[in-house]
């Protein structure tokens, strides 16, 4: 039995010697027919993961930062990541909404999710009840 996957992929480019996010994707590869999942925003995937249950996956994503010189450098209204359910279509299911999130957990039984911010962020944890979708636990 041939088991889903997915691959990120990163492209970056050179804007006046500034290195600058150009385009981030994320693919979902089921039986040889490649889905592209809705990225809504733009910006980096920070993780991704499959439910245990392998009926799902959840994407971090998005907060975009411009090159400098540009006019709107660093810009609030892009920040924070958003917190994405996607089905085995690679079609949203479910929003988590945004927060200072860069990692994503799934209890071994896929019933709750942690997501997270680590690392160079000052953020938080939340825990979710995938199947309510309900956050059930949070932490600062």
């Amino acid at each position: 039995m041939a088991r889903p996957i997915c691959i990120s992929s990163v492209w970056t480019g050179h804007l006046t010697g500034w290195s600058i996010l150009v385009s981030s994707s994320l693919w979902h590869l089921q039986k040889d027919v490649p889905l592209i999942a809705n990225i809504d925003k733009e910006g980096p995937i920070y993780d991704f993961c499959w439910s245990p249950t392998s009926r799902e996956f959840v994407v971090c994503y998005g907060c975009r930062f411009h090159a400098r010189p540009a006019s709107r450098a660093n810009c609030p209204e892009d920040m924070p990541a958003r917190t994405q359910l996607f089905d085995l279509k690679a079609k949203p299911a479910h929003s988590f909404g945004s927060g200072h999130r860069n990692v994503l957990l799934y209890q071994p039984q896929g019933r709750l999710l942690l997501s997270a911010g680590f690392g160079n962020l000052a953020g938080g944890v939340d825990v979710w009840d995938v199947s309510t979708r309900n956050k059930v636990a949070e932490f600062q």
